[in-house]
């Protein structure tokens, strides 16, 4: 996070690839019900004051989204645990997915309050190949006016906590 902060990089801060549904026989889902919260506060409490954090990304491609009710519920405790450790609400709250057009994962979605679109690899370069596109852009912020808005937060927050990146990111024509 300190190289971010310095070089001015925007950081989707993720804590979980699963929940209670594991992905494998010995990943964290044999521990997901006693350690998640003991485990959000240490991340978030570690992160919370640079100002390169953009998302708390509470799961990424989560088994639990869209398999049922249960993820709701499970992802309304981790964002209330996000909440408890960062009240100024440094980082907005988010939720990395590929299965959007699920039904169960559609009511995980709002609660957050970034949004998030996990892309195929390739989208994220730009036709030239320099970097992420225009495409890319609006399906992670939404609207050119989100875009703008964070780009305007993200300044805001690196000026608040009193640390300087050699390059801050200003809305201009450019990006909107």
């Amino acid at each position: 996070m300190e190289l971010a902060d310095e070089l001015g990089i925007l950081v989707v801060s993720e804590a979980f690839d699963c929940w209670k549904r594991g992905k494998t026989t010995y990943d964290y889902a044999r521990f997901f019900p006693e350690w998640y919260k003991k485990d959000v506060a240490s991340w978030v409490r570690r992160d919370r004051n640079h100002p390169s954090l953009l998302f708390w990304s509470v799961g990424n491609e989560i088994y639990d989204t869209h398999m049922g009710e249960e993820g709701l519920e499970t992802m309304k405790a981790l964002l209330a645990e996000v909440a408890l450790h960062d009240p100024r609400k440094n980082g907005l709250t988010t939720l990395g997915s590929n299965y959007m057009a699920w039904e169960n994962t559609q009511k995980c979605a709002p609660w957050c309050s970034g949004r998030w679109i996990s892309v195929p690899g390739d989208a994220l370069v730009s036709p030239s190949g320099a970097g992420a596109s225009w495409k890319t852009t609006l399906s992670i912020f939404g609207s050119r006016e989100a875009t703008a808005r964070v780009a305007g937060w993200w300044s805001f927050r690196a000026a608040r906590i009193g640390r300087k990146p050699r390059q801050v990111v200003k809305p201009s024509a450019t990006l909107c």
